[in-house]
């Protein structure tokens, strides 16, 4: 974008504008009917930006540039999007949920590993150990999704993570969440595909995921770590208000220092003002 002369750089600026207000009226729509229907309480809290500024200099550009892809990305976790006429489809990380949820049948496992890369790696957040490659971590979900009718799973917060882009720049974004499931009944006995047993009782967990979604729209890699003190229901019954409450709770966790340290290694990044996060309450 630096080499754009000023005409080219507003004219890019404009069609900015122009699809983030059509991503925008495409997910209130969206919102809308979700909302008749008992759904639609995704609430976009902070996305950061300076939409206001004039762009009559680079750094007045980028942060304005800067604004409007932290709303679209923000909208595109809450609900469905489009822009210029083209589906973008719901965040990865709420792909692969809608998934999860989905009713016991054929294709759900298919469409939930859609979402995944083939060779898909699964981390503990706080050691860092790989604990499921590819074929692992297919054969664990196809076994779950199986013998688990009654499994479902919420998200009381989520946090968008991405770098600072320069022009040019595609480094990986990032989703947080913070989730809830039931009704988890998982393999024993050392076999994923569930050939040497599976539990005998459904498990439930608060947890925190991490999950690094790259270009195509899917995910390579996540980290997960026990909510061990229970942010995510504890934010949830906040209810937030016009201080904030359930971001600052949040953000004062254990985890969620772990998972933003975790995000700063992977993108080579040392201040957090290299970030741009985008909270998001449901």
């Amino acid at each position: 974008m630096s080499d754009m002369t000023p005409e080219q750089q507003q004219a890019f600026l404009a069609q900015m504008e122009a699809e983030s207000a059509a991503a925008f009226k495409a997910a209130v729509d969206e919102w809308r009917q979700e909302k008749a229907e008992g759904r639609g309480e995704a609430v976009v809290k902070e996305t950061g930006g300076a939409f206001g500024r004039p762009a009559d200099g680079w750094s007045e550009m980028r942060e304005l540039v800067d604004g409007i892809v932290d709303t679209v990305a923000a909208r595109e976790a809450a609900a469905p999007t489009s822009v210029g006429g083209a589906s973008l489809g719901p965040h990865p990380a709420a792909r692969q949920l809608a998934a999860y949820n989905a009713a016991v049948g054929e294709g759900k496992a298919a469409k939930f590993l859609a979402v995944f890369t083939k060779d898909v790696a699964l981390y503990d957040l706080q050691s860092g150990e790989r604990k499921l490659d590819g074929v692992a971590f297919g054969a664990r979900y196809r076994c779950v999704f199986e013998h688990s009718p009654t499994l479902v799973a919420t998200v009381s917060q989520r946090l968008l993570v991405r770098k600072r882009p320069e022009p040019g720049a595609r480094d990986p974004t990032f989703a947080v969440d913070f989730e809830q499931y039931s009704g988890l009944v998982a393999p024993t006995c050392g076999a994923l595909d569930g050939s040497t047993g599976v539990a005998a009782e459904a498990a439930a967990a608060d947890i925190v995921v991490v999950y690094r979604c790259v270009s195509g729209g899917h995910i390579d890699a996540l980290w997960v770590a026990a909510d061990e003190e229970g942010v995510g229901r504890a934010a949830s019954a906040s209810g937030g208000g016009e201080g904030g409450g359930t971001q600052a709770l949040v953000e004062a966790s254990a985890v969620y220092a772990r998972a933003l340290e975790l995000i700063k290694q992977q993108l080579a990044v040392t201040d957090e003002e290299e970030l741009r996060v985008a909270y998001i309450e449901f």
